[in-house]
């Protein structure tokens, strides 16, 4: 976890992904059951200037709300165990649609209570994880998007590569 955030810090677009919440990235151990089994980044990643960084050093518990997604996205696919969620750009949904990912759509809410309820409903109904999930918010709520992968440097690295296609570098 410490290197994703390492790769996040250092990456000059890696801004370019943070949403108004903040950012934040979360791996679960294997076999994870609980929140406490979920590392994140306490007070997230946030932007500063053109550039990032974590406001505390990654640890267990960390992110109630991601954790959740998480965790429900790891109970359909064990190797799924990293999740990140970054800015909502039509740019990186159009990116991602250009490259085949495989992409659900959630939203608009009308509660933030709603959101994890919703998007864990999806993955269920669905039955399996997307690359991921495109939530547009709802009145008063940031549109994020979801992004899901098998540990948090392999997740951080596609988040990067997305914001990458999407500015065309």
């Amino acid at each position: 976890m410490k290197e994703a955030v390492k790769i996040l810090e250092s990456d000059p677009h890696a801004y370019l992904l943070i949403p108004e919440v903040g950012l934040n990235i979360v791996e679960c151990r294997p076999k994870a059951r609980s929140i406490s089994d979920v590392v994140g980044v306490p007070g997230r990643i946030v932007r500063v200037l053109r550039k990032v960084k974590a406001v505390a050093e990654p640890s267990y518990g960390a992110s109630r709300h991601l954790a959740t997604i998480l965790l429900a996205a790891n109970n359909i696919n064990e190797k799924i165990r990293a999740c990140i969620n970054i800015r909502y750009d039509e740019k990186f949904v159009n990116a991602m649609k250009k490259h085949n990912y495989t992409l659900l759509f959630s939203g608009p809410h009308r509660e933030a209570k709603d959101i994890e309820k919703k998007i864990i409903n999806l993955i269920l109904q669905v039955g399996k994880v997307p690359k991921a999930i495109i939530d547009k918010g709802g009145l008063g709520l940031e549109p994020v998007i979801y992004i899901f992968g098998f540990n948090a440097v392999s997740t951080v690295k596609d988040a990067l590569t997305i914001v990458k296609m999407a500015i065309q570098i």
